[in-house]
C-alpha cells in the first residue's frame, strides 16, 4: 500500500483492482482514500483479470490483487488475456499456482525489501505481466541485493558445500531452519533465495 501511495503522490496513473476481499490485502483505507483509483469486481475474479490486462495495455499501471483460493477461476483470463498477448499488469497474488503460465515473470517475495524491489521492477517495466507471490507469514526484513528481476537469477543466503536448499519465497526460512538441523549431522548447506518461480 505504500507502495501505491508513493506513486499516486508522485501523480503516477494507476489503478488497485479486487475481487470483493479488500481486507485480505489491506485495501479498504485505500479504497476510500483514492476512490478513482480503485476498482472491486466483486466476485468475479476473471473480469479482475481481465480489466487489469485491458488497462495496463492502455498505458496505465494496473496492480491487480488476487488471493489465490479464488484465482483458479480466472486460470484462463491469466493465460489468455494477460500472458498470451503479454499485457504488463501486476498480479499481487497470496499463494501461488501460477509458475506454468507462459509469457509471465513469476516472483515470490521473501521480505519486504524483495517486495519493493519486485514492485518497482514490475512497475518500471512494460513487457510481461508479473505474478508477484506474498508470503503467508508477516514480511520480515531482510536486506536484498537483486533489483533487477527481467532475467532468472538467485541469491545465495548462506554458502555451504555438497547439499543445496532452494527456498522459494515463504519456504526460505524453512530452508535456513533445515539447514541448520543438517549442520548439526556435520553437514554444510548452502541455502538460496530462487526469486523466480518460473523461468519465463
Amino acid at each position: 500500500l505504500d507502495f501505491m501511495e508513493e506513486k499516486l503522490a508522485k501523480g503516477d496513473n494507476l489503478i488497485a483492482i479486487n475481487a470483493a476481499i479488500p481486507m485480505f490485502f489491506g485495501l479498504s483505507q485505500f479504497a476510500k482514500n483514492h476512490p478513482k483509483n480503485y476498482v472491486d469486481g466483486g466476485i468475479a475474479e476473471q473480469y479482475t483479470v481481465t480489466l487489469g490486462g485491458a488497462i495496463a495495455a492502455a498505458g496505465t499501471r494496473a496492480i491487480i490483487f488476487q488471493n489465490a483460493t479464488f484465482l483458479q477461476r480466472a486460470y484462463d483470463q491469466l493465460n489468455h488475456d494477460l500472458a498470451l498477448n503479454k499485457e504488463p499488469a501486476i498480479v499481487i497474488i497470496s499463494n501461488s499456482q501460477t509458475s506454468n503460465i507462459p509469457n509471465v515473470i513469476d516472483l515470490a517475495a521473501t521480505s519486504e525489501e524483495d517486495l519493493f524491489a519486485m514492485l518497482n521492477w514490475a512497475y518500471n517495466q512494460h513487457e510481461h505481466p508479473v505474478f508477484i507471490h506474498l508470503p503467508e507469514h508477516t514480511l520480515e526484513n531482510r536486506p536484498t541485493k537483486i533489483t533487477d528481476f527481467s532475467k532468472p537469477q538467485y541469491e545465495v543466503v548462506k554458502s555451504g558445500e555438497k547439499v543445496a536448499i532452494l527456498g522459494l519465497g515463504a519456504m526460505l526460512e524453512k530452508a535456513e531452519n533445515v539447514a541448520e538441523e543438517l549442520e548439526k549431522s556435520g553437514f554444510n548447506p548452502t541455502v538460496v533465495n530462487p526469486f523466480f518461480a518460473n523461468l519465463l
